[in-house]
């Protein structure tokens, strides 16, 4: 790439491995930060990257949701997938992390509040809100939630727009809300079928951020891609994905992979309820019907 733009590499910096000491704190820098000399410096990475080290995601069977406004949905790979719906990223230790981003995984449900609200003289809470979709029949009653507020994040549709397919008379508030929440799980259910599709197995999806107070949409979550879900209560991810970088590059574990996995017994394991996977397995051929006939529509 470099010599097809004729760009001088050596006015880059030299690629180290994530792990690699590339030197020391100097004398006047440790003095005047008041820590002592020559402490190694570690390369360190990317924060998302780091954070997923310090979730433990080293192992090929395991998937990382990360939840905020936006949601990730990562797994781990030795070589990039290619494919318009796929990104991919280095991995710190080897191999390649490849992910799908849902600019409103969080910020749907946000919205969903904010649109209920702006109808009501008082103020609906995040739990009234979730209240009422759990009150709700799975499927909405023919609901169903294109979540791409904000566009997606692939070529061929950066300019979708988000919509409701079956509205009719009978649906209320409470049906938008679950329609809302179902639709951001069926665009997740989306990209993991297609990550199975592309030869990536997996058995457990470790998921993070602020999305994870609302239990509700991790039970549907593990229903439509039928998966455990681990909500980690793990606050300071990257944190630790740095502790673990210095700590083997600097010897003191030999065998990072083992140490990194989490085995936190205060995790809350979110399972599959069997009852419900096989109407949202119908569920999930409906919204990718609707998903790939809008592709391209907005443009």
């Amino acid at each position: 790439m470099a010599k097809i733009l004729d760009i001088n590499l050596k006015k880059f910096a030299p690629i180290k491995k994530s792990y690699d000491i590339v030197g020391i704190i100097k004398a006047n820098i440790a003095e005047e930060l008041g820590i002592p000399s020559n402490i190694p410096v570690i390369a360190g990475g990317g924060d998302f990257i780091v954070s997923l080290l310090g979730l433990g995601m080293v192992g090929k069977e395991i998937a990382v949701d990360m939840t905020g406004t936006s949601t990730l949905l990562v797994v781990k790979k030795d070589k990039p997938i290619i494919h318009p719906a796929v990104q991919n990223l280095k991995h710190v230790l080897e191999g390649w992390v490849p992910f799908t981003m849902l600019d409103c995984g969080g910020l749907a449900i946000k919205w969903c509040k904010d649109l209920l609200n702006s109808i009501r003289s008082d103020n609906i809470t995040y739990d009234q809100m979730i209240k009422l979709a759990g009150e709700t029949p799975i499927g909405s009653e023919g609901l169903l939630f294109y979540p791409y507020l904000l566009g997606e994040r692939r070529e061929d549709n950066v300019f979708a727009k988000g919509c409701f397919y079956g509205l009719r008379v009978h649906h209320k508030a409470k049906h938008i809300a679950r329609s809302v929440m179902e639709g951001v799980a069926l665009a997740l259910g989306k990209d993991m079928q297609l990550f199975k599709n592309l030869g990536v197995n997996i058995k457990q999806i470790y998921c993070v951020g602020g999305a994870t107070r609302n239990k509700l949409l991790y039970q549907i979550k593990a229903n439509v891609m039928d998966i455990p879900h681990i909500l980690t209560d793990e606050p300071e991810a990257s944190l630790r994905g740095c502790g673990l970088l210095a700590s083997y590059g600097l010897g003191y574990m030999k065998d990072i992979k083992k140490t990194v996995i989490m085995d936190n017994q205060e995790n809350n394991i979110i399972l599959p309820e069997k009852e419900f996977t096989q109407k949202y397995e119908k569920l999930q051929t409906d919204f990718n019907k609707m998903y790939y006939h809008l592709i391209g529509y907005w443009n």
